[in-house]
């Protein structure tokens, strides 16, 4: 994956977390939370003394920065409850990530209850298709060489479908 990805991803992550303690009971205003790109900071970076984007850290109060004030991406992974255990670690304050609600499954239920309702009005009284064994035999077809390919077997385990071995550098397709 390119490295806009993974700063768009932690971008949609670290906006979650932060509107997740910014609208948390426990909000009171000590904990902030910052973007910086590298096209418009790179004097930061370099006081910084960061090598690659994007980076996680923390800025404790008083005192030095230590090592674990940088969150690890690589072993712990994007993941807005991960990094909420990480800030709960660094500063003591709790975030209970709350996720927008998703409309997709809705929508898709909307669609075809209206092609449904839309098959069934244009058809009329004429529902002789529902008889029909081509009909029957063609949909379980369909049905039957969906569930037995490695797409469905991708759907229910989420697994991605294409990566790259960060050893070697080669592409994999399942």
């Amino acid at each position: 994956r390119s490295k806009q990805w993974y700063q768009r991803r932690v971008a949609i992550t670290a906006g979650t977390l932060a509107r997740s303690h910014r609208y948390s009971r426990g909000f009171d205003g000590d904990l902030f939370f910052t973007m910086v790109d590298y096209d418009g900071g790179a004097a930061i970076f370099q006081r910084l003394k960061l090598t690659s984007a994007p980076v996680i850290l923390h800025f404790p109060a008083s005192g030095k920065r230590k090592k674990e004030d940088k969150f690890d991406l690589e072993r712990r992974g994007i993941n807005a409850e991960a990094i909420a255990k990480w800030v709960k670690d660094r500063t003591d304050v709790g975030i209970e990530v709350i996720r927008p609600p998703n409309y997709t499954n809705a929508i898709l239920l909307g669609v075809f209850l209206f092609a449904v309702s839309g098959t069934l009005l244009i058809k009329g009284n004429s529902l002789d298709f529902l008889y029909k064994w081509k009909y029957w035999a063609i949909t379980s077809m369909f049905i039957m060489f969906a569930m037995t390919s490695g797409q469905m077997w991708l759907h229910i385990r989420g697994a991605p479908f294409a990566h790259v071995d960060r050893n070697t550098g080669t592409f994999m397709v399942v």
